[in-house]
């Protein structure tokens, strides 16, 4: 493997954390001193040609290989080289631009790869350029001496401020370093969405506020708060139907009561499966109250997606309705079953035991990502940070009490 492969695939993996996209295309400028035409290397003048590099990512694969994908495809572009950009999105179909980044490799065939003693350093210098450019971000990467690479980087400022250029050049810096660690240790793609520290403190801080006394320690206290002010106001409705505060409270109560009797408690995970009906903020609500993680699944997700959601959370109960008995019996987790009008026909009030008290650090919900770039990915939701957004975000989008 190459200086050329290890560079672009630290490019690549750089746009790819600030696209979040696991297919990633930039253009790459070629020097065709080596294409299949005879005596190319002795023709005077430039051969240049720039064509998109196409560059897909899977977590589960190691970096080498994806390394040696990427000097694979190079080969197979070889033969292709000579292709304009015009044609290409002809063929294609595109009126646009393929892509706004550019990746340049000055090839020097005296330095065949980094190993492991080398280790890298780049050498960060920008040209800024004042005039409308081509691409919004351009950078070049030339070997100086054996245990040094050179990157130059020049950008459109319309379209990006020094100080993001700069903090995208880093970016790559730290990439490029994971790139060549993680391949020598066999290491999988997935390690290489990890950001540099300084790009990690610029995000903490950006997300960081004034701290601010929040009106409820955890989420259910909020409804709890108004289930006692306005127990006879119509909290939820569906089709024909309705709940009042103080009804929602009291059959979620009631599904507490059953959940403990599975030992629920904080630090557990629920998944709440079910289709759009009365049940399911039951269900919600009710994991809450026992001090567990609350997780709202579509029962009309596929089997398979669904058990893999409740494995990757390591969930304890699936809360259901009858309607999905059969669907489920195959699912290997304890399973409660629940309808609004058996729990409004046998109320049961609920106190939390000392193990079912949770405090704003504690895991609210986990809600998962559509795996659009993969497997889906579990995001929790801390108590603290729903109520905060609950408290100060509502008016933003005309949310008030009714």
């Amino acid at each position: 493997v190459t200086v050329a492969e290890i560079t672009k695939l630290a490019w690549a993996a750089t746009l790819r954390k600030y696209t979040r996209q696991n297919d990633i295309v930039f253009g790459q400028v070629m020097a065709n001193r080596d294409i299949p035409v005879k005596d190319a290397e002795t023709i005077l003048g430039p051969l240049l040609s720039t064509v998109p590099c196409r560059v897909r990512f899977d977590d589960d694969v190691n970096v080498e290989q994806t390394l040696l994908q990427l000097q694979a495809d190079r080969g197979a572009m070889m033969a292709h080289s000579h292709a304009g950009l015009v044609d290409i999105k002809r063929w294609i179909g595109v009126d646009g631009d393929l892509f706004d980044t550019l990746f340049v490799y000055q090839n020097m065939p005296e330095i065949r790869k980094i190993t492991e003693e080398a280790g890298v350093e780049l050498l960060e210098k920008f040209s800024f350029n004042s005039r409308s450019l081509e691409y919004t971000f351009e950078l070049t990467v030339e070997p100086s001496i054996i245990t040094k690479l050179q990157a130059t980087a020049s950008y459109d400022p319309m379209k990006l401020s020094h100080t993001d250029a700069q903090l995208l050049l880093n970016e790559f810096d730290h990439t490029l370093y994971m790139v060549c660690d993680i391949a020598t240790k066999r290491g999988l793609v997935e390690k290489l969405w990890h950001l540099s520290p300084f790009q990690q403190d610029l995000i903490q801080s950006a997300s960081t506020g004034v701290n601010m006394q929040l009106p409820y320690e955890v989420l259910h206290h909020a409804f709890e708060d108004q289930a006692q002010k306005q127990a006879h106001a119509r909290a939820i409705e569906f089709e024909d139907k309705w709940l009042s505060y103080g009804e929602l409270n009291a059959q979620a109560n009631s599904l507490a009561n059953k959940l403990s009797t599975f030992c629920v408690k904080v630090g557990d995970r629920v998944a709440v499966v079910m289709e759009r009906c009365l049940e399911f903020p039951i269900g919600l609500l009710a994991v809450l109250k026992v001090g567990a993680a609350m997780m709202p699944i579509d029962a009309k997700f596929p089997v398979e997606r669904i058990m893999y959601m409740l494995d990757d959370a390591k969930a304890s109960v699936l809360i259901t309705t009858e309607k999905f008995r059969c669907d489920f019996q195959d699912i290997s987790i304890q399973k409660v079953y629940v309808s609004s009008h058996d729990l409004a026909r046998d109320p049961i009030t609920f106190a939390p035991t000392s193990s079912q008290v949770v405090t704003r650090d504690n895991e609210a919900y986990v809600v998962y990502t559509s795996g659009s770039t993969g497997k889906p990915k579990g995001v929790p939701v801390l108590h603290g940070g729903i109520v905060n957004v609950l408290s100060f975000r509502s008016a933003n989008v005309g949310i008030a009490a009714g």
